[in-house]
């Protein structure tokens, strides 16, 4: 079955991906990866929750521990110290309280001091990472919501599809390690020269980044974006094939669909496919989403059926608002199925999906674009529009 999926890549060998984020930011390299929604909660299922730590609280925690002498606590940032040492000279400190054991039990506390140095420990609110982290590393734990303003992570044992709108807060939904690696790309290798392989890209950003595949540049010595110069690479996302490139100069940024496709959804294909062989021009084809997962039910993925062909690895998958849906990434091998099954595959075809794309762009700082509203297109204005952000990658 692994064999029979491919690169949509001209000239590069079939890559089989893994499954989760590996970005830092993101995930653990060992853990799993997150679809991160702005501004939503998960409302109910909450089964633990994390608060940022107290006054009372950091004063329980300097009672109990025995080594604790005087803790300080910063009423601004919530952040508790716990102390050994509690003769140290007590400074000024607005918004601080600090405490110091008098005796066994007794703790006498001094507002607007702090007792400077000797910190052994400390405890601060929550972070974005910290949720994700306590998320990742608990298996009951199907998604999280991150309280921005109030720093309160709230964990999940339930991937609650029935999202809110709430400002401020960041609902990271789990995707499990699948035990089957992912496709990767389209058609037959073909023959290039002087070692030059072609694939696909599109802007995300006025000011150069383009967004591609991982296996269109992984193996390149030197990157070209044709028509607009060299280009680094500045982000990677392995177990995903997801590539961030930088080049100089303005771009014209696509916009991302502000919601999944639907199964049946009328969908475009741009790339330049079998360079040197077609017209040097982006190629447009057209088709509809046939499934909403890919091979081995893989929710990364999403399967359509509009063409596509070497050299359209990392192309954008647009929807018929032109707005991008996905990341053209695989179709399966024609010639291993035939031999498998008698038959020739007709159009199957995987992207990853757009919301993968934009959890990645925003781990590395890059805010995508997404489109606020929906106005069907005509096929034409949709080529006109996409071929506006959609760029040829060389790979030398």
């Amino acid at each position: 079955m692994l064999g029979w999926i491919t690169q949509v890549v001209v000239c590069l060998p079939a890559i089989f991906l893994a499954i989760a984020v590996v970005n830092p930011k993101i995930a653990s390299a060992d853990g799993n990866t997150f679809l991160l929604y702005d501004d939503v909660d998960a409302p109910g299922y909450d089964f633990g929750y994390f608060d940022p730590p107290t006054l009372d609280w950091c004063q329980n925690q300097c009672r109990n521990e025995r080594q604790c002498k005087a803790f300080t606590y910063n009423h601004r940032k919530q952040v508790c110290f716990l102390k050994r040492n509690a003769r140290a000279p007590l400074k000024r400190h607005w918004g601080a309280t600090t405490g110091i054991k008098v005796g066994a039990n007794r703790i006498s506390r001094k507002s607007n001091r702090d007792a400077p140095g000797n910190d052994y420990k400390s405890f601060s609110p929550p972070t974005l990472p910290d949720c994700k982290n306590l998320c990742d590393e608990e298996p009951n734990c199907k998604a999280f919501t991150f309280n921005k303003s109030k720093q309160v992570c709230f964990l999940k044992n339930k991937q609650d599809p029935s999202r809110v709108r709430y400002n401020g807060a960041i609902t990271g939904v789990k995707v499990a390690r699948n035990s089957r690696p992912p496709p990767t790309e389209t058609g037959d290798p073909m023959p290039t020269k002087n070692d030059v392989t072609t694939g696909t890209g599109f802007a995300v950003s006025n000011n150069g980044l383009i967004l591609t595949n991982n296996h269109v540049v992984e193996q390149c010595d030197a990157i070209t974006v044709r028509g607009k110069g060299s280009a680094r690479i500045k982000e990677i996302d392995e177990r995903n094939d997801l590539a961030l490139l930088k080049i100089e100069g303005e771009t014209y940024a696509a916009e991302f669909s502000s919601a999944a496709p639907p199964q049946g959804r009328s969908v475009y294909a741009l790339g330049f496919p079998y360079s040197g062989l077609l017209s040097t021009s982006v190629n447009f084809t057209d088709g509809v989403i046939s499934a909403l997962s890919g091979i081995g039910n893989d929710s990364r993925y999403l399967q359509f059926t509009a063409p596509i062909q070497p050299g359209n690895s990392g192309g954008p998958l647009v929807d018929d608002h032109g707005h991008v849906v996905g990341i053209v990434t695989a179709r399966l091998k024609d010639i291993e199925i035939l031999k498998a099954s008698g038959s020739l595959p007709q159009n199957v075809n995987f992207a990853i999906r757009g919301e993968f794309a934009k959890s990645f762009l925003k781990a590395n700082g890059v805010k995508p674009l997404v489109a606020e509203g929906e106005i069907a297109l005509t096929q034409e204005a949709i080529a006109a529009t996409a071929k506006k952000f959609t760029v040829q990658i060389v790979c030398h």
